[in-house]
């Protein structure tokens, strides 16, 4: 494999990688995501895939003394 393959491989990982954190923001804060789409500017708010819940401390041994 040659070096540009490489990075042109590289580089679409890291923009995916972009792509889904800017929509899971979205999601979280609940603000819609700002593109462009045919010369137009465009507000997409994302549908919850998920119902995002707080992480909780799943330790059993908390009431251990």
């Amino acid at each position: 494999m040659s070096k540009s393959l490489h990075i042109n491989e590289l580089l679409l990982k890291g923009h995916k990688k972009g792509q889904e954190a800017a929509i899971e923001a979205s999601i979280r804060s609940g603000v819609p995501l700002v593109v462009e789409k045919n010369g137009k500017i465009c507000y997409i708010k994302p549908k919850f895939k998920y119902i995002l819940v707080p992480i909780t401390n799943l330790s059993r041994d908390t009431d251990r003394t």
